[in-house]
């Protein structure tokens, strides 16, 4: 097989994802761009200038979304794939593909993408700084648009609210119009409040079952956040509002060891801080467990045992607040 000569190129080494829980999409193409060569090898990564973190702060986002009585989330449908890749650089992004599978002799193709790759470190930056720039045209005659827009998106997901139903309303239509005009594409909404829900049934197209299979891909945001297939549960940038039914579930299941309980410690996330005094306490007796020199899979005993029971006895006594 004869490659296409280039001066320089790097080919992205590429795997087979399979998710059997998925409802749609079974199996995803994934690219490993952070992939080395050898022990003292580099990356694709390790030669990409990474770019400015143009992100609002996680904590400031889910702070304004809190303040407004009309929830509502949405995302950019295939977000990196609306941004073309110069023609100069798309031989650093080349793969080699077998054309039959099936085939042990079959010829192998080399292809290179013509947009951004999902997992080059650069993808956030180039696509928020994109948004950005779209977004800005409308500077001039919107201000208030443009602000809500800059401070509501996380990469790809928009994160937003209004005070009320129709103001709620105006504004997806609004951003789902202005976007679209710059080749970006918002869907999958999300809203705490009924009415406007209806008003989003009756405005958005029936997807195809072709389309719905598309469209099953989660998006950036919820894939770097940690976001869990096939649950019910509404969840803000791929996150339930509080990460702590799984926790508690646990607890009571298990006998607790400290390699548990840093297990439990780990899954717990809480950028508000609204569960930090339940996150504190099982923090001082994980430093007790290390002070005292217990083995990581040793059982807990005496004072120490006393104090895990009183966490969990607590714990299911306010789970009732959690679950909200």
């Amino acid at each position: 097989m004869e490659l296409e000569r280039s001066e320089k190129a790097y080919y992205i080494p590429h795997l087979a994802v399979i998710r059997r829980e998925a409802s749609t999409t079974k199996l995803r193409v994934v690219y490993d761009v952070s992939a080395k060569t050898g022990k003292g090898g580099i990356s694709l990564n390790d030669c990409l200038h990474k770019g400015p973190s143009l992100n609002p702060l996680l904590f400031d986002i889910l702070l304004r979304f809190r303040e407004k009585r009309v929830a509502l989330i949405g995302g950019i449908e295939k977000a990196f794939l609306n941004i073309e890749v110069d023609k100069g650089d798309r031989d650093f992004l080349r793969l080699l593909w077998l054309e039959d599978v099936h085939d042990p002799s079959s010829r192998i193709s080399v292809y290179r993408f013509c947009r951004v790759v999902f997992g080059l470190n650069a993808s956030p930056f180039l696509l928020n700084a994109t948004l950005r720039h779209h977004i800005s045209q409308f500077k001039d005659e919107d201000p208030e648009f443009v602000r809500k827009m800059i401070e509501g998106f996380y990469v790809d997901d928009l994160v937003t609210g209004e005070g009320n139903t129709n103001e709620a309303f105006a504004l997806l239509e609004k951003s789902k119009n202005r976007l679209a005009s710059g080749g970006f594409k918002l869907r999958k909404w999300m809203t705490n409040d009924k009415a406007l829900r209806d008003l989003i049934d009756e405005a958005e197209t029936k997807l195809t079952a072709a389309e719905s299979v598309t469209n099953e891909e989660e998006t950036y945001a919820k894939f770097t956040l940690g976001s869990e297939a096939n649950k019910s549960r509404p969840k803000v940038l791929g996150l339930p509002h509080f990460s702590f039914e799984k926790v508690v579930q646990r607890a009571l299941e298990i006998r607790p060891t400290k390699r548990i309980l840093l297990s439990l410690l780990a899954g717990m996330f809480d950028p508000l801080g609204s569960i930090s005094p339940m996150i504190v306490c099982m923090k001082m007796l994980f430093q007790d467990l290390c002070r005292d020199n217990v083995g990581w899979d040793d059982e807990l005993k005496g004072n120490t045992e006393k104090k895990w029971n009183d966490w969990v006895r607590r714990i299911v006594q306010n789970w009732g607040d959690f679950d909200k």
